[in-house]
Formats: structure tokens, C-alpha cells, sequence
């Protein structure tokens, strides 16, 4: 064990005497307890797009910061390009779903799941390429997800497990059934990578009048070639 000396009004040494943010780290940070209130790219501008609270920094002093968590929440990229102070229904709604990197699932107007097969296993080979530490799973899109093994959007139930073990996912069409097409429903799926960091992905749902033999049950990954999201969990 190695013992320092220290001067007792800068015990991190940093220079920083008055509104030290963190006392006991140098050049450190402080972040506000709760659920995350902001996005933030931790060091550059070309890293990932993680989940913040708000806080202080001794580099900013005086000043409110988003301050990413240790165990970082990756976003896709174009949710701290855009206007979005938060992840949630609201800031999906504000990005365009074309360059969004999304899960996409479309269900058809069957009243029972099942008649035409009613699991779907979009291709997320290699994402995240550390490997997951545990169960994909899903929930409203919201700043405090309550994540289970499945949810209920618009009175259909769709269920997330592993497809193989890995990072694999299967969406199951697990019940309920829509008369109309509803809007479409804003979701997001995590999936935890082996290193403790998460990956949020946005799963947008679409409603169909057409049955599944012309518009079968069908989740795919909508991706980019640059997206940093995955680079979260390598």
C-alpha cells in the first residue's frame, strides 16, 4: 500500500481549490444521480453517442456538463447529431428513419400470431463484436425503460430472446392482434455487451390491413455503414 502526501485543500492535485467538482479525482467529473437527462460524445466528436446525466467537470468549472456513465449506454450516432436532449419517443420521432440505425418490424392483421409463422431473426452478426454478457431485451422507448423479455405495443405482444446463444435475437409475435392499423409504436431493444457497456437499439413497429400471406410477421435491421453505436461494445 502506498501512502501520499497531499496538500489538504487539493487532495487530487489537480490545481483546483474552489468548486472542485471531484476532490478525489484529477481533473475529474461528477455526475447527478437518476435516470440519464442528456447525450454525449465522452472525448470526441467521432466517438459513440452514450446516455449522460448532468453533472460538473473541473475542466468546466461553474459549469453543467453531461457526464457519461462508466458502464456506457450507446445510442445510435444520429441522436446526438440531431436536436434530441434525451433518448426517447420524442427525439425517434424528431430523426429521420432512413439514416436512424433501427430494428424495423412490420406485423401483419391476423387475428391470431402463428397462422403464417411468427418469429423473426433480423441479421445482428458481429454486433457487439465483444460478445453479449446477457439476454437481449426490450421495452418502450422512453428516458427510464423498464426492459423485460417482452412488450406490448398497440395490443401486440412481441417477446426478444437469444437466436443462438450469442448475440443473436429472435422477435416472436407472442399474442394480441390490431382490427386497424394503429401508428406506428417506438420501442428499444438493449443489448448487453461482455465488457459491462450496453447498446440501445430503437425498434420501430409498423401495423399492417394486409394479412401475412401477402405481409408476413418480419423484423430486419435498418444499418449504416458508419455508424458508431456498435463500436460502444467492441
Amino acid at each position: 500500500m502506498t501512502d501520499f502526501v497531499v496538500p489538504m485543500a487539493d487532495p487530487d492535485c489537480d490545481g483546483i481549490v474552489d468548486h472542485d467538482c471531484n476532490p478525489v479525482a484529477f481533473h475529474g467529473s461528477s455526475a447527478q444521480a437518476g435516470a440519464p437527462s442528456c447525450l454525449v460524445h465522452p472525448t470526441t466528436p467521432t466517438d459513440p453517442c452514450v446516455l449522460g446525466a448532468k453533472g460538473c467537470s473541473d475542466d468546466a468549472p461553474g459549469q453543467y456538463v453531461c457526464v457519461p456513465p462508466q458502464n456506457e449506454i450507446c445510442v445510435p450516432q444520429a441522436a446526438c447529431a440531431s436536436q434530441c436532449t434525451t433518448f426517447d419517443d420524442g427525439c425517434l420521432g424528431k430523426l429521420d428513419s432512413t439514416v436512424v440505425t433501427h430494428i424495423e418490424c412490420l406485423v401483419p392483421a391476423d387475428s391470431e400470431p402463428g397462422s403464417c409463422g411468427a418469429a423473426s431473426t433480423p441479421d445482428l452478426s458481429g454486433r457487439p463484436s465483444s460478445g453479449c454478457g446477457s439476454s437481449p431485451m426490450i421495452a418502450a422507448l422512453d428516458t427510464s425503460p423498464m426492459f423485460a423479455s417482452e412488450h406490448t405495443f398497440n395490443g401486440v405482444t412481441l417477446a426478444v430472446g437469444s437466436a443462438d446463444g450469442g448475440c443473436g435475437v429472435r422477435f416472436t409475435w407472442k399474442g394480441g392482434a390490431h382490427s386497424t392499423p394503429p401508428t406506428a409504436a417506438h420501442g428499444v431493444l438493449r443489448l448487453a455487451a461482455k465488457d459491462g457497456r450496453a447498446a440501445y437499439l430503437p425498434v420501430i413497429v409498423n401495423f399492417t390491413t394486409m394479412p401475412c400471406t401477402l405481409a408476413a410477421f418480419a423484423c430486419v435491421l435498418k444499418d449504416s455503414s458508419s455508424e458508431t453505436l456498435w463500436s460502444c461494445a467492441q
